[in-house]
């Protein structure tokens, strides 16, 4: 018990937006993984889109996607976290291309036709970052322009 609060006295504390990235990065392969069961951990019990009613039915489409895609590969640049209610929640706006194999860079997203989405997420901070709320829509390509 020592070690483990030793070893954790020595790390840096990380920001929330850190968290945040660090999250988007942990969800991405665990769909380019096929972990169907990991991803409940994604999605807060609350979860809600216009398309579910609730958590069960978003992993319910979810794997079903997974199921008739044998590769999927996800390239996401993350366009903005902005936090409310002292860093608890954030809104976070990620454009997501879908493709079968894998996409490395902007250069090589643009070379192929890639389903590209933008996703806006309101993520809360219970224990971990889990996406409470989200909407999405396909977009151009244009709107990588000036992504991070």
């Amino acid at each position: 018990m020592l070690l483990g609060l030793l070893a954790g006295c020595g790390q840096e504390q990380q920001t929330p937006e850190q968290q945040i990235r660090q999250r988007i990065d942990a969800l991405v392969e665990a769909v380019e993984a096929r972990e169907s069961l990991a991803l409940n951990d994604f999605l807060h019990p609350d979860y809600a889109d216009s398309r579910h009613p609730d958590r069960r039915t978003a992993l319910r489409t979810l794997l079903g996607y997974l199921l008739r895609h044998r590769g999927i590969h996800l390239f996401t640049l993350v366009r903005s976290i902005d936090y409310v209610e002292d860093a608890q929640a954030a809104h976070v706006t990620v454009l997501v291309a879908m493709n079968g194999v894998p996409v490395e860079s902007l250069e090589t997203l643009v070379s192929l036709k890639a389903d590209l989405y933008r996703f806006d997420l309101q993520l809360l901070n219970d224990d971990d970052w889990q996406i409470r709320r989200a909407a999405w829509q396909r977009t151009d390509p244009g709107s990588l322009i000036g992504a991070d």
